[in-house]
């Protein structure tokens, strides 16, 4: 068992020294893309709230941030009129448009 795992050292030594800069590199940008990706629901969340009529009062600070009320926050921060169901989908979809395009641009760079 010892002498596999001297063995697995040896290699990686040999083998990814040269190259732990690009590694580590590779390994930012994968946690930044997978936090990217997690931002999508967050895009959606005001117009599922506007759509399924959920009536949440918005965050006043971050201590009061929750699942329930992160989308009428978020409309809140940005300005978009509540009552105004178009000009909430076309934020949504903007964002979701951007973090998608995010996303994209860091997996074709083969992270």
């Amino acid at each position: 068992m010892s002498r596999d795992i001297s063995a697995a050292r040896f290699l990686a030594r040999r083998f990814l020294r040269p190259y732990w800069k690009a590694i580590l590199g590779a390994v930012v940008a994968n946690v930044a893309v997978g936090s990217l990706m997690s931002l999508r629901p967050f895009v959606l969340a005001p117009a599922l709230n506007a759509f399924f009529d959920f009536s949440q009062s918005p965050a006043h600070g971050i201590a009061d941030l929750t699942l329930d009320n992160v989308g009428p926050t978020i409309v809140a921060i940005s300005g978009v009129d509540p009552s105004d169901a178009i000009g909430l989908a076309m934020f949504s979809a903007t964002g979701l448009i951007v973090v998608t395009l995010l996303v994209a641009v860091g997996g074709y760079f083969g992270f």
